[in-house]
C-alpha cells in the first residue's frame, strides 16, 4: 500500500510539474508574441519618422515649396520670410510651404488614410497648435539634457492601443532660414518628431497565432500526461512485482532462519550467528557467553498432556525467554525441547545472574493449551559457558555450554550452572521429579 501511495504521489507530482512547464511555456510564447507585435509596430513607427525626416530635409534643402493657395492650404501666418506669397505672371496665387508645414500636411493625410498619427513639436515654437503634450514635453526635456535615445510607450486613444515612438530633431544649416530666432546652433536639439502606430491590426494576426500556440501546447500536454500515465502504470506494475518478490524473499528468509513452531531462530542460524559473534568478540575485545536451556521432564509432560500441549508449552516458553532477554541477545531453538541464547558483551558471571532471573520468570509463566485450559507450570535447566580468550572454536564453546546444562540436570534440574564452576549449593539440591 505504501508503494502504491508513493507511486500515486509520484504520478500527481509529475503531472503537476508537466502542467506547470507547459503553462510556463505557453505564457512565455504568448508574451513573446506580444513583444513581437511591439517590435513590428516600432519598426513601422521608425519607418514613418524616417520618411518624415527625409521629406523635411529635402524641403529645407530647396528652401521650401510654393503651392497654390486654397481652402485646405492657406498661407502660414507664423512664417516670417520675404516672398512668402507670390503671384505668377498669369495671376496664379502661390504660398511658400516651409518643411514644418509640409510635414504637418503629410501627417494629416497619413492619419486619414492609414490611421498613423504623427506630430512634430518643440519646446521653442511660434504656433501653439504644435505645443507638446505632457509625454512629449518629458521626452523633449530628456533630449535637451543630452539623452538622444528614442523614447517609446504604449497608450490608448479612443479605445484603441497605439505604440508611440519619438526621436529628436537636430538643427540643420538649411533650417536656420526659418528658425534662426530660436538661437539653437547647428547640431543642437530643435525639437522632436513622433509617430503613433495602431496595434489592433497587428494583434489580429497575433490572436490566430496564439490560438495555434495554445492548441499545440494542449496537444503536447495531453501527450505528456498520457506518457506519464503509461510510464507510471509500468512502474506501478514493476513495484508490485518487486514488493511480491521482496515479500517472498522475506518469507523464504524466515523459513530458512526461523523455527516454524516457536518463531525463534533455528539451529542453522544459531551456528552461523555464533561464529560471527565469536569473531566480533575477539575483534572488539568483549566477552561472549552461550546459554543452553532445556525444559525439565518435557518427555513426561508430552506423555501426560499430549504433543499439542507440549508444542504450546514450547511456544510460550520461547516467548517468555524472548521477553526476558536483551534485544541484542540471540534466542534460538536448538532442537527438541532445547533452546539456546547467545549473549554478546556478557561474561559467565553476568550471564549466570541474568539466566537465574530468566529461570524464575519461566517457572512463573501461566501455561494453557490451545483451548485455553490451564496446564501445570514447567521449569528449565540452564548451562552457561563463556568464550575463552584464546579460542575461536564455536563447537568447543557449544560443547562446554552443553556440559554445563548436563551438570544442571544432574544436580536436580531447575537451576543454572556455568561451565567454569558448578556452585556447590546447586549440586546439594535434590532432583525434582
Amino acid at each position: 500500500m505504501n508503494s502504491i501511495s508513493a507511486n500515486q504521489r509520484s504520478i500527481w507530482s509529475m503531472g503537476l510539474l508537466w502542467t506547470l512547464l507547459l503553462a510556463a511555456s505557453l505564457f512565455l510564447n504568448i508574451l513573446q508574441q506580444d513583444r513581437e507585435v511591439l517590435r513590428i509596430a516600432r519598426i513601422q513607427a521608425q519607418a514613418f519618422i524616417d520618411k518624415d525626416i527625409e521629406l523635411r530635409l529635402w524641403a529645407s534643402s530647396h528652401g521650401g515649396v510654393y503651392v497654390r493657395t486654397g481652402p485646405e492650404t492657406q498661407p502660414n501666418p507664423y512664417l516670417d520670410v520675404a516672398q512668402r506669397d507670390v503671384v505668377t505672371t498669369d495671376g496664379l496665387r502661390l504660398t511658400l510651404m516651409n518643411p514644418a508645414y509640409i510635414t504637418r500636411e503629410v501627417h494629416s493625410r497619413f492619419t486619414e488614410k492609414y490611421g498613423v498619427y504623427g506630430h512634430m513639436t518643440a519646446l521653442k515654437l511660434k504656433n501653439p497648435a504644435n505645443a507638446p503634450d505632457a509625454w512629449e514635453r518629458k521626452a523633449l526635456e530628456g533630449f535637451d539634457a543630452g539623452n538622444l535615445s528614442d523614447v517609446s510607450t504604449v497608450y490608448s486613444l479612443a479605445g484603441k492601443s497605439y505604440l508611440r515612438l519619438m526621436k529628436p530633431l537636430l538643427m540643420e544649416e538649411s533650417c536656420q532660414t526659418c528658425h534662426a530666432w530660436t538661437r539653437i546652433p547647428v547640431g543642437g536639439v530643435r525639437g522632436g518628431i513622433n509617430a503613433s502606430v495602431p496595434l489592433e491590426p497587428l494583434r489580429e494576426g497575433e490572436g490566430t497565432l496564439v490560438l495555434y500556440i495554445g492548441l499545440s501546447h494542449g496537444v503536447m500536454w495531453l501527450i505528456g500526461i498520457l506518457a506519464i500515465g503509461g510510464v507510471s502504470r509500468r512502474v506501478s506494475r514493476m513495484r508490485v512485482a518487486h514488493d511480491i518478490a521482496e515479500a517472498r524473499n522475506r518469507e523464504l528468509y524466515e523459513q530458512a532462519t526461523h523455527d516454524a513452531l516457536t518463531g525463534l531462530f533455528n539451529r542453522r542460524y544459531m551456528e552461523e550467528a555464533l561464529t560471527r559473534q565469536i569473531h566480533r568478540a575477539h575483534r572488539v575485545d568483549a566477552p561472549l557467553s552461550l546459554v543452553m536451556i532445556d525444559i525439565d521432564h518435557f518427555k513426561r509432560f508430552n506423555d501426560e498432556h499430549g504433543h499439542d500441549a507440549g508444542d504450546e508449552v514450547l511456544r510460550q516458553v520461547g516467548r517468555s525467554i524472548r521477553e526476558n532477554v536483551r534485544t541484542s541477545d540471540i534466542v534460538c531453538r536448538y532442537g527438541g525441547e532445547e533452546l539456546a541464547v547467545i549473549i554478546p558483551g556478557a561474561g559467565a558471571k553476568e550471564a549466570f545472574l541474568r539466566m537465574d532471573k530468566l529461570r524464575e520468570a519461566v517457572s512463573a509463566v501461566p501455561l494453557s493449551n490451545r483451548d485455553g485450559e490451564a496446564l501445570p507450570p514447567v521449569t528449565v535447566s540452564i548451562g552457561v559457558a563463556e568464550l575463552a580468550e584464546d579460542s575461536d572454536d564455536s563447537s568447543e564453546l557449544l560443547k562446554r555450554a552443553d556440559l554445563a546444562l548436563y551438570r544442571a540436570k544432574a544436580a536436580g534440574r531447575n537451576r543454572v550452572v556455568t561451565a567454569e564452576e558448578s556452585p556447590p549449593e546447586a549440586l546439594a539440591q535434590p532432583e525434582q521429579a
